[in-house]
């Protein structure tokens, strides 16, 4: 049986601030968001998909953990037989530093400007994290969110699947 995970982790170079500046802007203890792909429970064999610089891409969660450390996983509810197809979509495209700006001002600003959360600045042409998250939520979980997955933060993204959780009980 195949199980999707929205995993959440933390850089472990202590030195990377742009990690630490997402922890602090976020108030998490993690900077980083991917989707994981486990097959019959071996999470030794698993594959996680995100977007790091520069590019999306999908890489072993094996080799992935040895920068990063796994604070959180979710288990998502995928209501599609073709999940792998939406995240294979979703690889080769370039990161967005702009969108990570966006996204912060967004929380910095805690909502005030409403019109942030339905920004659409490159439609998916570059990718951050939370965004290729966002889109697998929305395409292969068939879960619906008013923010647009562009400006997502990582608090969104964990409230979105949580709540898949409690609409599949």
């Amino acid at each position: 049986m195949t199980q999707y995970y929205l995993c959440f982790f933390k850089n472990k170079n202590p030195l990377y601030f742009f990690a630490r500046i997402i922890e602090w802007v976020d108030k998490t203890n993690y900077s980083h968001c991917e989707i994981v792909k486990v097959v019959d429970d071996n999470w030794g064999e698993a594959i996680s998909y995100g977007s790091v610089f520069p590019k999306s891409r999908k890489i072993k969660l094996s080799v992935f953990k040895k920068k990063y450390e796994l604070k959180k996983a979710i288990p998502l509810v995928v209501k599609t037989e073709h999940a792998e197809s939406v995240l294979e979509v979703l690889l080769g495209k370039p990161y967005s530093v702009a969108q990570i700006i966006l996204a912060g001002l967004k929380i910095l600003t805690k909502g005030y400007f409403k019109s942030l959360s339905r920004v659409k600045l490159n439609l998916s042409k570059s990718l951050i994290c939370t965004e290729l998250v966002g889109i697998f939520m929305q395409e292969a979980c068939g879960l619906r969110f008013d923010i647009s997955p562009e400006v997502l933060s990582l608090n969104d993204c964990e409230q979105i699947a949580l709540s898949g959780l409690r609409e599949d009980v």
